[in-house]
């Protein structure tokens, strides 16, 4: 397929090689093909029920595009230079399935195999798949068909600018942001988890996402927020909660509670150093927890099953420490 934006490049599949951009290969894509508004490849649906489709070749950004009579449906491309999701990068706020962002460590050869991630280089950030949405070179994920209860394949994941995660070209809202709009969001991983982070880093505004529930500081209090009620609830760290929160920092033996000056509001403390500590998602029980040296010091709400990570029978339950 020639290029329709000039300069005479090409792309074209091969039996060797499969799909050949001028910056990669996609081994295994034997075909592609729109039918009866559907698009496939390998004869696997990618895209249901959408009318109109095109399929063209962008030679100078070396990527395929489907596009319909109003906006781009999806792509597929040989190099894209985006580390992370972000609302305010019209080339970095959408990732389509089958694509990958990644952060380089040199430059890619040409005959990568973009299927694949973590070789020659390249690190995979983020990556989507058909039903999941993989991070860390593919070690974690989250599935969004089975939250979602998508019956169809999942094509696209999107962030725009009031922080809104949309999925299928906006058909369906993973995320609805119902704060104040900041000036750009940006999907992060940290310590294993994807955070939606503003324009502040460890500091007021900065939230810990956990798919149907988060964690974030606003106007100098720390909530726990539940995406599918809408329901914001204060997590009350401290005996004293009149004091401005600012930020949290988890150290290698406590985890901070901060003000606006960098003064403690508050500690919780471990009895020894450790380099594994960290704060992150217990997805099974909906909880934010603090975890060093594989034992739970901290944790938001009450775990209320045993189907959550193991903790210490003295970690502070935030949920009734401070009633």
């Amino acid at each position: 397929m020639i290029s329709n934006t000039g300069g005479g490049n090409f792309i074209y599949l091969s039996n060797k090689h499969g799909l050949e951009f001028s910056n990669g290969v996609y081994k295994g894509i034997n075909n592609l093909s729109i039918l009866n508004d559907n698009f496939y490849i390998n004869n696997q649906l990618i895209i249901k029920n959408n009318k109109n489709m095109r399929l063209t070749y962008d030679g100078i950004n070396d990527k395929l595009i489907i596009k319909n009579k109003t906006h781009t449906v999806w792509e597929i491309y040989g190099n894209k230079p985006c580390n992370n999701l972000i609302s305010n990068n019209d080339e970095c706020n959408n990732i389509y399935s089958l694509n990958s962002f990644v952060a380089l460590s040199n430059s890619i050869d040409k005959n990568n195999d973009l299927s694949k991630r973590n070789v020659n280089g390249v690190t995979n950030n983020l990556h989507l798949s058909s039903n999941l949405l993989l991070y860390n070179n593919d070690k974690y994920y989250f599935n969004i068909t089975k939250y979602l209860n998508l019956e169809e394949p999942l094509f696209s994941h999107s962030l725009n600018e009031n922080g809104n995660i949309f999925v299928n070209n906006n058909k369906y809202i993973l995320h609805e942001e119902y704060y104040k709009q900041d000036k750009y969001y940006e999907l992060i991983n940290i310590d294993d988890n994807l955070i939606l982070k503003s324009r502040d880093s460890f500091r007021e505004g900065e939230m810990l996402y956990c798919g149907n529930y988060s964690m974030i500081i606003l106007n100098g209090k720390l909530l726990y927020r539940d995406h599918k009620s809408k329901i914001s609830t204060e997590i009350k760290y401290s005996k004293n909660n009149s004091s401005y929160l600012y930020k949290i920092v988890v150290g290698s033996n406590n985890i901070s509670f901060k003000d606006k000056t960098d003064e403690d509001i508050y500690n919780i403390y471990y009895n020894k150093i450790s380099k594994n500590s960290k704060l992150y998602c217990d997805k099974n029980t909906r909880s934010i927890v603090w975890k060093i040296d594989n034992t739970i010091k901290w944790k938001y709400p009450k775990i209320s099953s045993n189907n959550g990570d193991l903790q210490d029978k003295n970690a502070e339950n935030l949920l009734d420490a401070w009633k």
